[in-house]
């Protein structure tokens, strides 16, 4: 996150909330691009597209509409400069988050059976309660689709898992199919079992609870929005060196 030392979920749950008021232009801007997905550089200035290509197979959920819905969203707050809704993660105040500056970070989605890589215009914004006393941090305002400290979506992330541990598909399958690395899948797989490892310590549980916290968050890759409300952006991607106070190494 390019040294700021904190994360601001733009949630998800505004996309649901606000479905039913969606109005008639911006929806047809939206199903344009599943006809053209060349066309989602023009529907937003928050991402620049450098370069797509259609996936291998299908696999996952089809999020593709609610994500440029979060898009659009994210365009208008940043727009309206009104940032009233969120609480600093420091000091826990509302209304005391303000626009510091933006900055560009790399992308690589998945939207309408295509993979697209480009770059995300992310909101940076200050604390004026704790620049007063002293606490000069800054924060980033993060659409949750986005995995912390990742390229690859979180959607994309959870889809590899889940291929993996759900459906039991062959590691070079799963590969092929979302088209990442080796490194990529063994990072990911690594972080989730640290993940149900420390959920597990949090929980009070021994480990012959793995098995169930496993369905638990299986339910959750099956349920984006259940697992976007509830687990928001989890443990396992964390930074290494960001392990929560509560968990034993």
């Amino acid at each position: 996150m390019q040294g700021n030392d904190n994360m601001i979920t733009f949630k998800f749950e505004k996309c649901k909330l606000a479905k039913n008021k969606i109005d008639y232009e911006l929806m047809k801007s939206v199903n344009k691009i599943a006809q053209n997905i060349n066309e989602i550089n023009a529907f937003n200035e928050c991402i620049n597209i450098t370069s797509f290509s259609k996936n291998k197979e299908k696999t996952g959920k089809n999020l593709s509409k609610e994500i440029l819905l979060l898009l659009h969203f994210y365009l208008e707050t940043l727009i309206i400069n009104d940032y009233s809704d969120y609480k600093c993660p420091i000091c826990k105040n509302k209304n005391t988050l303000k626009f510091h500056k933006c900055y560009y970070r790399n992308i690589v989605l998945d939207l309408y059976g295509h993979r697209l890589e480009g770059e995300i215009k992310l909101i940076v914004l200050k604390c004026d309660n704790c620049f007063t006393s002293g606490n000069q941090k800054y924060h980033t305002l993060m659409p949750d689709f986005i995995a912390p400290y990742h390229s690859y979506a979180l959607t994309i992330i959870l889809d590899t898992i889940n291929l993996r541990l759900l459906h039991k598909m062959q590691i070079e399958n799963i590969i092929y199919a979302k088209l990442i690395t080796k490194r990529d899948y063994y990072r990911w797989i690594t972080k989730f079992n640290k993940y149900v490892k420390s959920a597990s310590l949090i929980l009070g549980v021994d480990s012959n609870a793995k098995k169930v916290i496993h369905n638990i968050l299986i339910k959750g890759f099956l349920f984006y929005e259940q697992f976007f409300d509830f687990y928001e952006h989890p443990f396992f991607l964390f930074k290494p060196t960001c392990v929560p106070l509560s968990i034993t190494p």
